[in-house]
């Protein structure tokens, strides 16, 4: 199935508002940045804008919480695959975006957060997720309860 970019849904930073300040890729560990899921999405792509030129490489995963704000069953890399994890190269210069094309769906109620799994000397970037939406009634997802 081709999707067009006219369909794409593109998130920058936490709450859908892109967050200004990049994060140190030298620090390993989650980087504060978290996108809440609330309608059904199927990821298409991740992936980071370098703003200050690596020295080594970096290693991020973009996890998925399958309860808000719980590492309770966390899966690496949103799927059990992997594959939403990136490395972003030695050297990539500020400007530059390092992508990966994935397709992983995610339920309302579930979260996704950039963690640096391995460490640059030093670099920093931010990060996004596009998705598209997915077709599907509320009833059918049990993160979702409608109001009396």
């Amino acid at each position: 199935m081709s999707i067009g970019n006219h369909d794409l849904q593109g998130q920058v930073a936490s709450a859908w508002v892109t967050v200004l300040t990049a994060d140190d890729l030298s620090a390993t560990g989650d980087a504060g940045v978290a996108w809440d899921i609330v309608r059904p999405v199927t990821v298409i792509r991740v992936g980071a804008l370098v703003t200050t030129v690596l020295n080594g490489a970096a290693v991020v995963a973009f996890d998925r919480r399958v309860t808000t704000g719980s590492d309770t069953g966390r899966v690496n890399g949103l799927n059990a695959a992997g594959d939403a994890v990136i490395t972003i190269p030695t050297t990539t210069a500020a400007g530059k975006i390092v992508y990966k094309d994935v397709r992983v769906d995610l339920d309302p109620g579930d979260q996704v957060i950039a963690e640096v799994t391995s460490g640059a000397t030093s670099g920093a970037a931010r990060y996004f997720v596009e998705c598209v939406n997915r077709d599907e009634v509320a009833a059918n997802l049990s993160d979702m309860v409608a109001s009396a």
